[in-house]
C-alpha cells in the first residue's frame, strides 16, 4: 500500500513558501494520499479539489496543543501498512514535525539562507535562532535544499541525509494567466515583486528610476507588495515627485497579468531562498534584474535571462544599458526562459522518487 504524505504549513495563504507548498501537494497527489495542514488556519479558498484534504488546527491554541493534534492525525487511522510521510515548512511547522519522528517519516523543506535571511529581519538573534533551526535539521529523515548556497551550509553544520531539488512553480495553475500578445512601445516597465521590507530592500530603486528618468529614459517602476517600507517608499515618491512614475499597487494574490505588462523584474534582496518571482517572471518570459546573493547564478544566465549585479554601481550601469536600446518599435518577446532544472514536472518526479526509496527502504 502507498504511503500518505501529509505536507504542514504555517497558515494557508499567499506567501511564497505556501505556495511552494500548494505546487508539492498538487504534484504528491498525483500518486499518494495527500493532506496540506495547516497550524493556523486557511486564510484563502482551497486551491485543489477533493483529491487533497485541507485542514486546519486552528481551533488548537498553543504550539504545544497543536503538536498533539498533529500526532494525532499522523497515527492514524492508517489506510496503508507504512508510515506516513510529513513534510513541513518553516521554523513553526519544523518545530512540531521534528518530534514526529516514532509516527512518521519527517522531511524539511529548507526556505532559505537562515544565517543570513534570520540576521536580516531579527538582528542578532537572528543568527540564534538561525542555527537553532539548522540544529533541529540534525533529526530529520531528510532535509530538502533548493540551492548549492544551502546545501553547503548544512554540512559546515554538520546536518547529515541532504538532498537539492530545486524550487518550483505550480504551472498547471499559471497556464491559463499566459498572455500571447505583444508590447510595441518606448515604456521601459519595471517591476518589484514582494515584501517591502529590511531584507528585500526595495527603497533603493526609486533613487535609480529618478536618475533614469533625469537622463530623458522613458521608464516606470510599480511595487506590488506591501510590508513595514510602505510608508517610507510613499514618502520617497512624493519628495521626488515621482507619482506619476512610480505605483505603489500593494498586494495583490494573482499579479500574473502585470508581470506580463512588464520589462524586467527587479530583485535588490540583500538574502532569498530561490525567490518565486523570479521565477513567476521567467516563467512568464520577463528577464530578472537580480544581486547576485546565494544561488541567483544557478537560475539567472547572464544576458540569456536576465542580469546579476554586485553592487548598486552595477545596477545602475545595467538599468541604463538595457533602457538604451529600447525604441517605439521594439516588440517584447514572451517566450518561456525559465531553466528546465525549475520546472514543475522535473521536481515533481524528483520528489515521487525521494518518497518511493525512502518509504521502500
Amino acid at each position: 500500500m502507498k504511503p500518505e504524505v501529509f505536507i504542514l504549513i504555517t497558515y494557508l495563504d499567499h506567501a511564497s513558501p505556501v505556495k511552494g507548498a500548494i505546487a508539492l501537494a498538487r504534484g504528491l497527489s498525483e500518486k499518494y494520499q495527500v493532506s496540506l495542514v495547516a497550524l493556523n488556519g486557511i486564510k484563502i479558498q482551497s486551491p485543489f479539489g477533493p483529491e487533497i484534504k485541507v485542514l486546519s488546527l486552528d481551533n488548537y491554541r498553543g504550539l504545544f496543543n497543536k503538536y498533539i493534534a498533529y500526532s494525532r492525525l499522523l497515527q492514524g487511522p492508517r489506510k496503508t501498512g507504512t508510515k506516513p510521510v510529513s513534510i513541513s515548512f518553516c521554523f513553526p511547522a519544523d518545530l512540531v514535525n521534528v518530534f514526529q519522528k516514532n509516527r512518521a517519516i519527517i522531511i524539511s523543506s529548507m526556505r532559505g539562507m537562515f544565517t543570513r535571511s534570520y540576521r536580516a529581519s531579527f538582528g542578532r538573534l537572528g543568527y540564534l535562532l538561525a542555527v537553532f533551526h539548522i540544529y533541529l535539521f540534525k533529526f530529520y529523515d531528510r532535509v530538502i535544499v533548493m540551492t548549492q548556497s544551502m546545501q553547503q551550509l548544512l554540512k559546515q553544520h554538520g546536518v547529515k541525509n541532504v538532498l537539492r531539488i530545486n524550487n518550483f512553480l505550480d504551472e498547471i495553475s499559471l497556464i491559463p494567466f499566459r498572455k500571447e500578445e505583444q508590447r510595441t512601445d518606448s515604456l521601459v516597465r519595471f517591476l518589484f515583486l514582494g515584501n517591502l521590507n529590511k531584507r528585500k530592500q526595495p527603497q533603493i530603486l526609486i533613487p535609480y528610476i529618478k536618475k533614469l528618468i533625469d537622463l530623458d529614459y522613458d521608464c516606470k517602476l510599480t511595487f506590488i507588495g506591501d510590508g513595514p517600507f510602505r510608508e517610507s517608499i510613499t514618502n520617497q515618491m512624493k519628495d521626488l515627485k515621482l507619482e506619476k512614475r512610480v505605483e505603489l499597487i500593494g498586494f495583490i494574490p494573482e499579479p500574473y497579468d502585470i508581470i506580463q505588462e512588464t520589462d524586467f523584474l527587479l530583485l535588490p534582496s540583500k538574502s532569498e531562498g530561490l525567490s518565486r518571482s523570479v521565477m513567476e517572471a521567467l516563467f512568464f518570459g520577463i528577464p530578472c534584474i537580480m544581486s547576485n546573493i546565494d544561488g541567483a547564478d544557478e537560475i539567472i544566465k547572464s544576458e540569456k535571462n536576465g542580469y546579476l549585479y554586485n553592487n548598486e554601481e552595477e545596477l545602475i550601469d545595467i538599468m541604463i544599458g538595457i533602457i538604451s536600446e529600447f525604441t517605439p518599435d521594439t516588440v517584447r518577446q514572451r517566450k518561456l526562459i525559465l531553466p528546465d532544472s525549475y520546472r514543475y514536472r522535473t521536481n515533481i518526479e524528483r520528489y515521487l522518487n525521494l518518497i518511493d526509496i525512502i518509504t521502500s527502504s
